[in-house]
C-alpha cells in the first residue's frame, strides 16, 4: 500500500508540521511538528507532498482549446498576463489537468519563492515530489461553499471555482467578495466550515451571523488544525504541481531505490572483482600460450629450419609416413597416462622428489605428512582398476614419511 508523508511548510520563523497518510488519506501517524530535518527518516519509502502558503500562490483557471501540452506552455503566459504582477520571466506558469468542463487548473508562482523553498529542503537532505498550494487542499462539495478557518485566515473553495485563501478579513467580508466576483451566479444556500477549536472560539459570533445567510450550516472541528484534511483532499484530487518544467523532479523510483542503495555497491564491487579476476587468469594463460608457442617455435626452427607451428607438424607427418608409422591411432603413452592420473590424484600434502620411468613402469619417490596420507594415495590411484600400485617403502624422516611408490600400468 502507498503511502503519503504530507508536510506543511510555514513562514520562515515557524516550524513546520507533517502527517502519514495511506493511499485513501486515512491517517496513519499523528501529526507531528518540528524543525524539517526531523521529518526526513519519514520520508522513506513514501510519497512526498510539501504544502506552501497559498497566499503566494494564485489559482485560476483557463479554457483553451489546445490539447498539445507544448503548445499550452507557449500560450498560458498571454492568457493569463493580466494576473501577472512582477515579469513574465520570474514566474512560473504551471498547469493541471482539464476538467469535465473543459477548463484547466493554473498555479502561478514567483520563482524566486519557489527556490527559497527548495533550499530548505535541500539544506537537510529533504526530498520532495509534488508540491502543491495549500489552497488547494480545501475541500470541494458540490453545491456547497467550503470555508477553513485558522486563526486570522480564512480559505475558500466556493462551488466549481478555484481556491483563495484571505488574511485579516472576516466571513461576512469573504462573502461579499465572493458575491462580487460573480454577481449573476446563484444564490448559495449551504456551506461547510472546518476550524481548529481556538479559531472556532473566536470567531463564533461571526459564524452565528452566517445563519441568517445560508439554509444550512455544517461545521467540523479538526483539534489538530486543517494539515490532515488538506492532505487528504490532495491524495485523493490531486492539485496543480509546482514541479514543472526546470523543476521536474526525477521519478519516485530514486526514492525507493534509496534503502538498497549500499547492497546495490557491495553486489557491483563484488561483479567488478570477479571480472578483475578473471580477466588477470585470462591475461597469465595467455601469456602461458605464448610461452609455449615460442618454445615450439623455437624447437621448430631449431630441427625443421622453419618457426610455423603448421609446417613442423607436416614435416613430422611426412618423416613418420617414410618410416611406415602412422599417427592415427596411436594409443596415449603410458608414461602420459600415468602422469595424467597422477595429476588427478596428487594431494598438495604429498611433496613429490623424484619420477623415474623404465619398462612401463613408474617410481615415486615423495614426503608425506603421515603414512595414512601415503596409503589414502595409493588407494586413490588404483581405484580405476587401470594401475597396480606397491607401496616400496615407508620411513619416518624429519619433514613427514619419505614414502617410494611403484605404480604399474596393468590395463595393457
Amino acid at each position: 500500500m502507498s503511502e503519503y508523508l504530507v508536510v506543511r511548510l510555514k513562514e520562515d520563523t515557524s516550524e513546520p508540521t507533517w502527517i502519514v497518510l495511506d493511499e485513501g488519506g486515512n491517517r496513519v501517524s499523528q501529526a507531528a511538528c518540528g524543525p524539517l530535518q526531523n521529518a526526513v527518516a519519514d520520508a522513506v519509502g513514501r510519497q512526498v507532498i510539501l504544502l506552501v502558503d497559498g497566499l503566494d500562490i494564485v489559482n485560476t483557471t483557463v479554457n483553451v482549446p489546445v490539447k498539445s501540452r507544448a503548445r499550452l506552455k507557449k500560450i498560458l503566459p498571454y492568457t493569463v498576463e493580466d494576473l501577472i504582477v512582477n515579469d513574465i520571466e520570474n514566474v512560473l506558469i504551471c498547469s493541471g489537468e482539464r476538467n469535465i468542463e473543459g477548463e484547466i487548473p493554473i498555479a502561478i508562482v514567483a520563482r524566486k519563492k519557489l527556490d527559497d523553498w527548495l533550499s530548505r529542503c535541500a539544506e537537510v537532505n529533504f526530498p520532495v515530489n509534488l508540491i502543491y498550494a495549500d489552497t488547494e487542499g480545501v475541500p470541494g462539495i458540490p453545491g456547497n461553499l467550503t470555508l477553513m478557518i485558522e486563526n486570522e485566515r480564512v480559505y475558500c473553495r466556493p462551488p466549481d471555482r478555484p481556491p483563495f485563501v484571505l488574511d485579516g478579513i472576516n466571513l461576512n467580508e469573504v462573502l461579499d467578495i465572493i458575491s462580487f466576483q460573480k454577481p449573476n451566479e446563484g444564490k448559495l444556500r449551504h456551506i461547510v466550515i472546518y476550524s481548529d477549536e481556538n479559531s472556532y472560539a473566536h470567531r463564533e459570533s461571526e459564524i452565528d451571523s452566517l445563519r441568517e445567510r445560508f439554509s444550512s450550516i455544517e461545521i467540523q472541528l479538526l483539534p489538530e488544525g486543517p494539515l490532515s484534511k488538506f492532505g487528504a483532499n490532495l491524495v485523493n484530487s490531486p492539485g496543480t504541481n509546482l514541479l514543472q518544467g526546470t523543476y521536474t523532479t526525477n521519478s519516485y523510483w530514486s526514492e525507493l531505490f534509496k534503502p538498497w542503495r549500499f547492497a546495490a555497491l557491495l553486489l557491483l564491487g563484488f561483479g567488478t572483482i570477479a571480472t578483475s579476476t578473471e580477466a588477470i587468469r585470462y591475461y597469465l594463460l595467455s601469456q602461458e600460450d605464448a610461452a609455449l608457442n615460442s618454445s615450439l617455435e623455437i624447437g621448430c626452427q631449431s630441427i625443421f629450419q622453419t618457426s610455423t607451428p603448421a609446417a613442423c607438424r607436416s614435416e613430422i607427418q611426412q618423416l613418420l609416413s617414410i618410416t611406415g608409422v602412422s599417427t592415427e591411432g596411436l594409443p596415449v603413452p603410458i608414461f602420459l597416462s600415468t602422469l595424467s592420473v597422477l595429476a588427478e590424484v596428487h594431494n598438495s600434502a604429498n611433496q613429490i622428489e623424484a619420477i623415474s620411468f623404465r619398462n612401463n613402469m613408474t617410481d615415486l619417490r615423495f614426503i608425506s605428512p603421515d603414512i595414512a596420507t601415503l596409503d589414502n594415495f595409493a588407494i586413490r590411484m588404483a581405484n580405476d582398476g587401470k594401475f597396480q600400485v606397491n607401496i616400496l617403502s615407508a620411513n619416518p624422516g624429519e619433514n613427514g614419511v619419505e614414502g617410494r611408490v611403484q605404480i604399474l600400468d596393468i590395463a595393457r
